[in-house]
């Protein structure tokens, strides 16, 4: 008998809905059952929906599908995953087959200050007078 139902990513890294990820993160996900390898691909785009370019493994013998960016992801930025894939007999992956997540904010650069912020001290309009306050 033939399993028809859909696929399912049943591990998925990063997890769904996760923040703070890691810019170096690496997307991976197992399917339920083994798949045709030259079915599987990850699509990987950020929040204005462009791609980011990356390499795709896929491991039969873990049923692992494994994303390597080819760069950082960018920063404090929605990420979303569509993986496809199909078994022997082309039943492809369910609803579990796109998630997203967000990356962590990335650091401030060595010496440099947040944005809005003086260094000068504002008093209060009150204060303003020929005599200093006591």
């Amino acid at each position: 008998m033939t399993d028809d139902s859909p696929l399912v990513l049943d591990q998925r890294s990063p997890l769904p809905g996760s923040s703070s990820v890691a810019a170096s993160a690496v997307v991976t996900a197992r399917f339920s059952r083994p798949v045709v390898a030259s079915t599987v691909a990850v699509r990987v785009t950020d929040e204005r929906g462009t791609a980011v370019a990356g390499a795709t493994s896929y491991d039969g013998a873990t049923r692992t599908v494994t994303f390597r960016p080819s760069a950082p992801l960018a920063g404090l930025v929605r990420h979303s995953v569509t993986v496809t894939g199909r078994d022997a007999a082309g039943v492809g992956v369910g609803t579990t087959a796109t998630w997203g997540f967000t990356t962590a904010r990335p650091a401030a650069a060595p010496g440099s200050a947040p944005a809005r912020c003086s260094t000068r001290a504002r008093r209060p309009r009150s204060w303003r007078t020929s005599t200093p306050p006591p």
